[in-house]
């Protein structure tokens, strides 16, 4: 599995995708083939109705720039929506300076002909920050007429060798994350941005230049790093190459100055006495970055033969992940502290889960992870959707493609540990197991409310947990002597949303025959279910046959995939096919 990649075949007959193994939809590929969820396949994956939907994409584009939206009428609560920007986005990809921003929204109710990348500024920021708040609190605000507005002065903006240029291009690239209705290729904005960064030198350190004021040396420091994540992140979901080496970069961090004490002509640096600011959690976040950096480029190499002149190879690579685990272990310790565990700590935290789980599963340097280590991966992806879940609760959930990418994924990384790996199986307690799952089955809900992708990801989350549990209490039953030989069927006795923590204690399995599958009609099963998930597409691994014992693991075949499940991120992928 760890060394397969994918070529999406598109409906529109375009030429195919390509995914890599680092993306996750190996993991989402092998555990829905084994579950086989669905027995209709996706109109639009197999080109039907194209031409409909095509005329109602059109009618879209149509209506979208007629509903372009001024600003409001008050300063006040133009004011007070940019901040909800400052406080979520900002405090992760600082590529804007508030004060600055402030002062372009002064002159937007001042001028009667706005500069094209101040009116496009500040339209965007209200955009993204009216989708996030529209969402959180529930209230319809205009941030499709705030965006058409924006593009409607995005022709005139400057981009060529220009920051100013380069922020409004991260602005569509944070609308594009944010927005499932605006089919923008974030993957081309991506390098784009990362063109223009060469472009304009922000890699290299420019601080003995005397012509470059401090502002504007620490805004070219936090733009450049700003780019540097979204590239390592997005390149990570999607499996493919990082676009700029690091060893073409200086890879200074930026000063941990808040945007208050930065100015045109000095710096006040944050003393130690004082509580973090957006600025120490980004830094903190850049640090970050770098570690996935190293580990795209150590775990996901698909040539493992380093040439003569790079960096030395790594000799053991259970050592370096050894290595890697204490560093990202100690990133975590030092994730700054406030008197309450915020969004930006939360968010820090669901990072570092994240980025442990890539690190612990398999991958083309390590295709066999150890006991030990999917416990570890099983650990991680069960605490990102808790946190993610208590965002939710909270109400300070930003929901984004990248915030779906990792519930789902993490999800389903911990349904590959608990099939996989019987240690797993054995630890896990089965409430604990059922609070988590509903807890992702609750937040990917909410997510389909804005993402309909995510309704079918939720059904599919749902399906998978059901018999996952229903084998796990077979299993435990078993282990007691309770009973004999016993695996899931899909169209068990236990239905998922009447599981609770009453059943878990008091359920006992019936006697019903259909329910005692044995090892050939299973093998069976799981091969009509392969041939049902996508009529005309053989998705069956080698391997899947190999049915475990099921007092080893729900399926221990080979790991090895030929193709990978597009069909769960239909719809969701900001890429404009």
């Amino acid at each position: 599995m760890a060394h397969q990649i994918g070529l999406v075949s598109l409906p529109n007959g375009d030429d195919p995708r390509y995914i890599g193994p680092s993306s996750g939809h190996f993991f989402t590929q092998l555990v829905c083939t084994v579950s086989a969820l669905t027995k209709t396949a996706n109109p639009m994956r197999l080109g039907v109705n194209n031409a409909a939907l095509q005329r109602d994409s059109a009618l879209t584009e149509r209506l979208l720039r007629d509903i372009q939206t001024p600003l409001p009428s008050s300063k006040e609560t133009t004011q007070e929506l940019t901040k909800t920007y400052f406080k979520t986005v900002h405090q992760h990809s600082p590529f804007l300076h508030e004060p600055t921003h402030m002062k372009l929204v002064e002159e937007m109710y001042t001028m009667h002909e706005p500069d094209p990348v101040v009116a496009f500024q500040v339209y965007m920021v209200l955009a993204i920050a009216s989708v996030t708040l529209s969402r959180r609190d529930r209230i319809v605000l205009p941030s499709e007429g705030w965006y058409t507005m924006a593009i409607s002065y995005f022709e005139k903006v400057p981009l060529e060798s220009s920051i100013r240029g380069l922020q409004c291009l991260l602005l569509l690239y944070i609308w594009g994350m944010h927005s499932p209705s605006t089919k923008l290729n974030v993957w081309y904005l991506n390098y784009q941005c990362i063109a223009m960064v060469v472009d304009l030198g922000l890699q290299r350190d420019v601080t003995a230049t005397l012509a470059i004021s401090p502002i504007d040396q620490e805004m070219r420091t936090r733009i450049f790093w700003v780019v540097y994540s979204l590239d390592r992140s997005l390149c990570t979901m999607m499996g493919r190459p990082i676009g700029l080496r690091d060893e073409a970069c200086d890879l200074r961090l930026p000063a941990d100055v808040d945007d208050r004490d930065l100015a045109r002509d000095s710096i006040k640096r944050r003393p130690e006495d004082e509580p973090p600011n957006h600025m120490t959690y980004g830094i903190h976040m850049f640090k970050l970055a770098k570690l996935n950096s190293e580990m795209k480029y150590i775990l996901h190499s698909i040539s493992r033969d380093t040439p003569a002149y790079a960096y030395p190879a790594i000799r053991c690579m259970n050592t370096w992940q050894r290595d890697m685990a204490s560093r990202l272990d100690q990133w975590a310790a030092n994730i700054p502290n406030r008197s309450t565990r915020d969004y930006a700590i939360k968010l820090c935290e669901v990072r570092y889960h994240v980025l442990k789980t890539l690190l612990l599963r398999p991958s083309p340097g390590i295709p066999q992870p150890s006991s030990d280590d999917l416990r570890g991966c099983y650990k991680s992806a069960i605490s990102a959707v808790r946190l993610y879940h208590e965002l939710y609760i909270e109400n300070s959930l930003v929901f984004s493609w990248a915030c779906y990418h990792s519930i789902m994924m993490s999800s389903v990384t911990a349904f590959f540990c608990i099939w996989t790996c019987p240690a797993v199986a054995q630890d896990t307690v089965l409430d604990e197991l059922v609070s988590d799952l509903r807890a992702a089955s609750n937040v990917l809900s909410a997510t389909g409310e804005h993402w309909l992708g995510a309704k079918r990801s939720r059904d599919i989350l749902d399906e998978l947990s059901h018999r996952t549990i229903s084998w796990m209490m077979d299993r435990k039953n078993r282990d007691n002597g309770e009973n004999q030989n016993v695996v899931p069927a899909r169209n068990g006795d236990i239905a998922w949303s009447d599981l609770n923590e009453n059943t878990l204690t008091g359920l006992q399995p019936t006697g019903d025959t259909s329910a005692h599958l044995q090892t050939n009609e299973l093998e069976a099963l799981m091969q009509q279910y392969s041939r049902n998930w996508t009529p005309g597409l053989d998705l069956l691994p080698p391997g899947l046959d190999q049915v475990s014992d099921p007092n080893t693991g729900l399926w221990t075949g080979d790991m090895n995939t030929d193709m990978f499940l597009q069909d769960l991120f239909d719809g969701l992928a900001p890429m404009s096919f």
